[in-house]
């Protein structure tokens, strides 16, 4: 089971969310680093979104959106573009859980966050590299004396453009990560992947495209 960068919102006010909004159908993930949200379609901006950010569609109106979405513990809503915006199927849960066999616990990776940075050449304005940083929350309700080790792992992938590249390129990294969690324990967990360009591609535009993190074991101790 995988659990999105997008996601980052709690189950729980996604979940009323959901219950709330016969209207709204469909789920979507937004895709831009900072999205504009409006108060009409090319109107006036009354929030932002960051990348990855859950919302549910209520409205269209040619290429823009009308969404709604949590934000600091409050329901908003508001018309945001349709092309920062990638459609996902399924309802509004928000964790990716593995049961530990022998005691019955669930761990369960609650979100993930994540940012893209990019150097440029002390040179010219072209990129020579980036990095991608993602951020996830483990839990369990674990009840035992003992611990589990939990096995996560991690992958981005990021598109890019450059002077002498003719097609978009795209590049990928992968990173495991171990953790120990006790009784009814959460810890906050990292990820860090970097990519580097070559000197002569000269490039000059960086997406970042997906990223994910998901649970791969979960053992008793």
């Amino acid at each position: 089971m995988t659990i999105t960068l997008a996601v980052l919102l709690s189950s729980i006010p996604l979940l009323l969310l959901a219950t709330n909004l016969a209207a709204a159908q469909l789920m979507g993930i937004t895709t831009a680093k900072s999205l504009n949200v409006r108060v009409e379609p090319a109107g006036g901006i009354v929030d932002s979104l960051s990348f990855g950010t859950v919302v549910f569609i209520s409205d269209s109106k040619e290429k823009w959106l009308r969404v709604v979405y949590v934000k600091s513990g409050e329901t908003k809503s508001g018309w945001i573009s349709s092309q920062y915006v990638r459609l996902v199927k399924g309802g509004a849960g928000t964790s990716d859980c593995e049961t530990e066999y022998r005691s019955g616990a669930e761990v369960c990776l609650e979100s993930v966050d994540a940012s893209l940075e990019c150097r440029k050449s002390l040179l010219g304005d072209e990129y020579q590299g980036c990095e991608v940083a993602l951020e996830y929350e483990l839990s369990t309700d674990y009840k035992g004396t003992s611990g589990l080790n939990v096995d996560v792992s991690c992958e981005s992938q990021i598109n890019y453009k450059g002077r002498n590249t003719y097609f978009r390129q795209s590049g990928s990294d992968y990173s495991s990560e171990n953790h120990t969690l006790y009784a009814h324990s959460s810890e906050r967990g990292s990820a860090y992947h970097s990519f580097s360009f070559g000197v002569f591609a000269e490039v000059y535009e960086v997406k970042l495209e997906d990223a994910s993190c998901r649970i791969d074991g979960v053992e008793l101790w």
